[in-house]
């Protein structure tokens, strides 16, 4: 009788040892259904975990909702490329706004985050010149 309430008693005493070291941490839960979106279109409506999204995002601020994903880079890989040198084959004197739009607008974000924010995708090869390689490098 004793030797079973002792093992009782231990149970018990390593069970409630172990609850309270792995159960003390608890993920932090967002809950973005206070947020309101003015501006937003009326025909649309924001799911649940959406809102928790953008609620994660501005109270921490890390998350991949600040990244950048360019499709069909090729698009913008005619930016003006500035040189001395004249008439040299595949050197454009002038380039697109479009380009150079992108091109500020990825500048801009290098300098807030380093090394993140911006991704260029393509299916294209750069194929016709140095300069292409150089701006989408």
């Amino acid at each position: 009788m004793i030797n079973n309430w002792r093992r009782h008693v231990k149970k018990r005493v390593f069970t409630e040892h172990l609850v309270w070291i792995h159960n003390n941490l608890r993920p932090r839960v967002f809950d973005g259904s206070h947020l309101d979106f003015p501006g937003m279109n009326q025909a649309l409506s924001l799911r649940q975990y959406q809102k928790d999204a953008v609620w994660r995002g501005m109270s921490s601020g890390n998350t991949l909702l600040a990244h950048v994903l360019i499709d069909e880079a090729y698009y913008f890989k005619n930016l003006e490329t500035p040189t001395k040198m004249e008439r040299v084959a595949g050197i454009q004197p002038g380039g697109s706004e479009r380009a150079f739009d992108v091109y500020m607008k990825a500048h801009y974000l290098d300098e807030q985050h380093a090394g993140h924010g911006v991704t260029f995708a393509t299916g294209t090869p750069i194929s016709n010149t140095m300069v292409e390689m150089y701006t989408m490098q």
